[in-house]
C-alpha cells in the first residue's frame, strides 16, 4: 500500500502541510464528514432541515356514474396531505351547479335535472379549499329512467248495465299481456255471483242482474309468467240497473180504492212481455186478462211498465223484487210489488203450515177490510180440521173464525196460478217460491195480501219474542167520523210483557207520539201461533191480533171495534240502530191519503237515497188521486234525522214537488228495511224503503 506523507506549513500566518502530513489531514477529513452526516451537526454551530413537504392531493368517489333524470348520486372526496380537508363542489366548472346540467350540495349530493341536458354527460369537480390548484373530478351521464314495468287494463274503469257483458284487456308497457288471469276482488254479499262473473282468460265480464252492495266492483289482473315479476293492476267496474234487471217470469199484485189486480208474466231482459194473465176484481165484480205490453228500466232502478191493463211506475230494489204504481193520468192510484218466480215450484202441491194476510184499499172506515190468519193443509191440499184461525176486521166489525174451513190446490194455471178457499173467502194465488205466493180476493172484497209459510207449533210467549218495527194503515173512527188512519211503532216481546214500546200515530193529519206505552200479549192458539196483543196507548186500549210467519215476521191486525188497521211487523237487527247503518240507494213504496191538495188515495214509488242521517235525496213517482207527478225530485238536503236506541227516528222529512210538506218518522228494521209514517198535517201515508246497494 503506498503511503502519501503531508507536511503542515504555516504560510501568511496560516498552515501549510508537508506531503506526508496532508496525506494524514485527507483521511481524517473524509471520516469527520461521514460521522457529521450521520448527526444532526457537527462541532458548536447551528443546522438546518433541507427535506422538501409532499403536495395535496384529492381522490374522488365514484368516479363515474350514470344517473337518471330526477334522482340522486352520492360523491365524496378525500383529501390528504394538507390541514384543511374541505373542498368545493361544482358541476361543469360552477360552484353547486344548475338546473340545466344538475346541483350538488356541500355534501357532495348531486341531483340529476329533470330532463336530459345536450351534451348528456356533465363533469363533477371537487376543489381543495387549501390548495385551490389542485382537484379530482368524476363524470356523470344523464339517461332517462327505463319503462317502469306495470300492467295496464283497458278500459280502466267502465260503468255495465245490469246483466251487460264488458271484455277488458292487458298490457305491460303497451303490448299485449298473454300471460294473464283475472279475478274480482271480495264481494261483500253472501249470494253467490253478486258481483258478477269474469272470466279467467279472456278478461270478459258479465254484470249481475242487481247492482252489488255499494254498487262498485273491483275487477284483477295477474300477470302468471313469473319472470316478469309484475305486480297485479285493478280496474273498477260501476254496475247500475237496466232492462236486464228484469229477466224472467214475475208476478205482481196492484190494489187501490174498490179495485185489485193480481197475475204474472215474463220479462225478457231487452224490454219485452210475454205469456202474461191476470185475475181482476173491481168493486167484487172478478174477471180475468191476458196481459200484454213492454217495459224499460232506468240505471237507477225507476222504469216504466206499459201494459194494456194500465201504465205503471216501477221501483226495482233488485232482480228479485220491487214496487209498482199504476200513473195514468186522471185514473186512481194503485200501489204493489212485484216478485221473480221460481217456476220449478209451479207443481208442487201446497202441504204444510200457513200464514196470511190481506187488507183492500177501502175510501173510508166502512169500506176498509183487513184479516189474517193461519192453517195447516194435509198433502192434498185441504185445510186440516182444528188447525185453523182467521181473523177479519171489515168496517170495525171483527169476526174470528176458530177451524175455519179450507182448500189450497196445487197450482194450475199459467204463472203458477191456484185457488185457495179459506173461511168462506175466495183467493186465486200465484207462487213466488216454496215460502211464498201472492193472494188477490176474487169475492166481494177486492184485497190482496200474501201467503207464506209457518213454522209449526207449538207456540208459546217465550217462543214469540224479541223487538219489531211495524208500520199500519188504514181507517178510524174515534168520534164517529171516518177518518185515515196511520201507526208506526217500535216495540220488543218478552215473556208476555210488552218492553220498551213507542207508538206515532197520525189521524187526519193530527200527529201524537206515544213513548213508554205497556201491555202485554198471550198466545190463544199454540198451532197457529194465533196471539192476542194489547196496549195501553196515551190512556187507551188498542187491541191487536199477529200471527207468526217462518220469517220471524208476524202479521198484524188491529181489531178494535172503531178502527182498521194493518201491516207487517218485522223482527229488528238491533246492531242497525245508528245512522251510519241507515246508507245507501233505498228503493221506496208509500201509500196513504191526501187530505189537501187533491183529497183521496194518494200512492208513490221512487228512489231514496241516504247519507247516514246527514241529509237525504231522491226521486218519486207519484199518484195523487189521479194528479200524476214522474221524477219529482225529493228535496231534503238540509234535512237530517237521528236513529234510536230502539230503532226510531224522528224529523225526516220526503218532501218533493209533488210530495209536499212530508215531515216523517223512521222505524229501522235492519241496515236494508226502513219503515216510515207521514206525521204532517197535509197526508196520512206510510211505507218501506228497501236497500237497492
Amino acid at each position: 500500500m503506498a503511503t502519501v506523507s503531508f507536511s503542515l506549513l504555516i504560510e501568511n500566518a496560516g498552515f501549510a502541510l508537508r506531503p506526508a502530513a496532508r496525506g494524514r489531514l485527507a483521511a481524517a477529513a473524509l471520516l469527520a464528514i461521514g460521522a457529521c452526516a450521520l448527526l444532526t451537526g457537527c462541532g458548536g454551530g447551528s443546522s438546518s432541515n433541507t427535506s422538501t413537504s409532499n403536495p395535496v392531493t384529492i381522490t374522488l368517489v365514484p368516479s363515474s356514474a350514470t344517473v337518471t333524470t330526477g334522482t340522486t348520486e352520492q360523491f365524496t372526496a378525500t383529501v390528504t396531505n394538507a390541514s384543511n380537508t374541505a373542498v368545493t363542489y361544482q358541476v361543469n366548472n360552477v360552484t353547486g351547479g344548475s338546473s340545466t346540467t344538475g346541483t350538488i350540495n356541500t355534501s357532495g349530493l348531486y341531483s340529476a335535472p329533470n330532463t336530459v341536458p345536450n351534451p348528456n354527460t356533465v363533469e363533477i369537480e371537487a376543489i381543495s379549499q387549501q390548495d385551490s390548484s389542485k382537484k379530482a373530478t368524476a363524470s356523470v351521464t344523464i339517461t332517462l329512467p327505463p319503462p317502469s314495468t306495470h300492467i295496464d287494463i283497458s278500459p280502466s274503469s267502465a260503468t255495465v248495465p245490469a246483466g251487460g257483458v264488458q271484455t277488458f284487456s292487458a298490457a305491460i308497457n303497451g303490448k299485449p299481456l298473454t300471460t294473464v288471469a283475472w279475478s274480482l276482488g271480495a264481494c261483500s254479499s253472501s249470494v253467490p255471483n253478486a258481483c258478477g262473473t269474469v272470466n279467467a282468460t279472456t278478461g270478459v265480464y258479465t254484470a249481475p242482474l242487481s247492482p252489488p252492495p255499494g254498487g262498485q266492483v273491483s275487477l284483477t289482473a295477474t300477470d302468471t309468467n313469473p319472470n316478469d315479476n309484475t305486480p297485479s293492476a285493478n280496474a273498477s267496474i260501476t254496475v247500475q240497473f237496466g232492462n236486464g234487471t228484469l229477466a224472467g217470469q214475475y208476478t205482481f199484485d196492484v190494489a187501490g180504492t174498490g179495485t185489485a189486480i193480481a197475475g204474472s208474466f215474463s220479462m225478457d231482459g231487452i224490454g219485452g212481455l210475454s205469456n202474461g194473465s191476470a185475475d181482476l176484481n173491481s168493486g167484487g165484480s172478478a174477471s180475468s186478462s191476458a196481459v200484454t205490453g213492454s217495459y224499460q228500466l232506468g240505471n237507477d232502478g225507476r222504469g216504466t211498465l206499459t201494459t194494456n191493463l194500465g201504465t205503471f211506475s216501477i221501483a226495482m230494489v233488485n232482480h228479485n223484487h220491487g214496487y209498482l204504481l199504476r200513473r195514468d193520468s186522471a185514473v186512481a192510484p194503485m200501489i204493489g210489488t212485484i216478485d221473480l218466480q221460481n217456476s220449478l215450484q209451479f207443481a208442487l202441491p201446497p202441504a204444510g203450515n200457513y200464514t196470511l194476510g190481506f187488507a183492500n184499499h177501502g175510501a173510508n172506515l166502512s169500506a176498509e177490510v183487513a184479516g189474517a190468519g193461519a192453517f195447516q193443509t194435509d198433502g192434498s191440499g185441504a185445510v186440516t180440521s182444528g188447525t185453523a184461525q182467521l181473523d177479519v176486521n171489515a168496517g170495525g166489525s171483527v169476526t174470528s173464525s176458530p177451524g175455519a174451513a179450507g182448500s189450497l190446490a196445487a197450482p194450475s194455471g199459467p204463472g203458477g196460478r191456484g185457488t185457495f178457499t179459506f173461511g168462506g173467502r175466495s183467493f186465486a194465488y200465484y207462487v213466488i217460491d216454496a215460502t211464498h205466493s201472492k193472494l188477490i180476493e176474487l169475492d166481494a172484497t177486492p184485497a190482496v195480501g200474501d201467503l207464506f209459510k209457518q213454522n209449526a207449533g207449538p207456540y208459546t210467549t217465550t217462543s214469540l219474542s224479541g223487538s219489531f218495527a211495524a208500520v199500519l194503515n188504514g181507517f178510524t173512527s174515534p168520534s164517529g167520523t171516518s177518518f185515515p188512519f196511520g201507526v208506526g211503532t217500535v216495540f220488543a216481546l218478552a215473556g208476555g210483557t210488552i218492553a220498551g214500546a213507542e207508538i206515532d200515530t197520525n189521524t187526519n193529519g193530527t200527529a201524537q207520539n206515544n213513548p213508554g206505552v205497556s201491555g202485554g200479549y198471550v198466545v190463544s192458539d199454540p198451532v197457529t201461533g194465533r196471539t192476542t196483543l194489547t196496549l195501553t196507548v196515551n190512556g187507551a186500549t188498542r187491541s191487536f191480533i199477529l200471527y207468526p210467519e217462518a220469517s220471524g215476521a208476524l202479521n198484524l191486525l188491529e181489531v178494535d171495534s172503531s178502527t182498521v188497521a194493518s201491516g207487517t211487523a218485522f223482527p229488528q237487527q238491533t246492531n242497525a240502530f245508528s245512522n251510519a247503518a241507515i246508507l245507501g240507494h233505498f228503493a221506496l213504496t208509500g201509500r196513504g191519503i191526501d187530505l189537501i191538495s187533491n183529497p183521496g188515495e194518494e200512492d208513490m214509488v221512487g228512489q231514496w237515497i241516504s247519507q247516514g242521517g246527514s241529509s237525504f235525496g231522491g226521486t218519486l213517482d207519484v199518484n195523487d188521486n189521479g194528479a200524476v207527478t214522474l221524477g219529482s225530485a225529493i228535496n231534503n238536503a238540509s234535512s237530517s234525522f237521528t236513529v234510536g236506541a230502539n230503532g226510531r227516528a224522528g224529523g225526516g222529512s220526503l218532501s218533493s214537488g209533488a210530495f209536499s210538506t212530508a215531515n216523517v218518522n223512521f222505524y229501522v228494521v235492519d241496515a236494508n228495511t226502513v219503515l216510515f209514517l207521514d206525521m204532517s198535517s197535509a197526508h196520512v201515508v206510510s211505507g218501506m224503503m228497501q236497500k237497492q246497494y
